[in-house]
């Protein structure tokens, strides 16, 4: 079991708060305790940065709150995993996982 969260920015003028990503975080926490992560992006810049760790998201986001805010972000999706395979200290197994091609980069969670 796992859970997903997560923001676009519509509006220019606002940028939600790093607060509102680590209550959706919390919330999930629930859907999966074993291992969570976190990848945000700038609307022109594509991804910023991406975090993973072996830890729940309520663990997790207050311990890279400092980056987050200081980083541009347009968008953001997390992911909170319930190990029923593969051991969630291995990086190859929590999400979000980055994706680069010829035409662009991202995150996917699943």
């Amino acid at each position: 079991m796992c859970g997903l969260f997560g923001y676009a920015k519509i509006d220019r003028r606002y940028t939600p708060s790093v607060r509102a990503l680590v209550r959706m975080g919390r919330a999930m926490d629930q859907r999966g305790g074993h291992a969570s992560g976190l990848a945000i992006s700038s609307r022109d810049a594509g991804i910023v940065d991406y975090w993973r760790h072996d830890m729940t998201a309520g663990e997790l986001l207050p311990a890279i709150v400092g980056d987050v805010a200081t980083a541009p972000r347009a968008y953001a999706i997390g992911h909170t995993r319930f190990a029923t395979h593969g051991d969630s200290s291995n990086p190859l197994n929590l999400h979000p996982h980055p994706y680069s091609r010829e035409n662009g980069a991202g995150v996917i969670a699943h």
